[in-house]
């Protein structure tokens, strides 16, 4: 799961490969600065629906690394 730090750390980027299920293939970064440096790992993932959003309750997902 990515993880970051005043932007230092790791982030999810892009999105490719739709399917009907509404699953997406994304890459995960290394950034520093909020700058992408290196990919470290590509997953599959899934959203979660949630009833109610808001600040405190970030968006759910399930992710199995490719």
């Amino acid at each position: 799961m990515p993880f970051n730090v005043n932007g230092i750390g790791t982030t999810y980027y892009g999105r490719r490969d739709f399917r009907p299920d509404g699953s997406y293939v994304t890459t995960e970064w290394a950034i520093f600065l909020m700058l992408p440096i290196a990919p470290l790992c590509t997953f599959r993932v899934w959203p979660i629906a949630v009833e109610t959003t808001s600040w405190f309750a970030p968006d759910r997902y399930q992710v199995q690394r490719l």
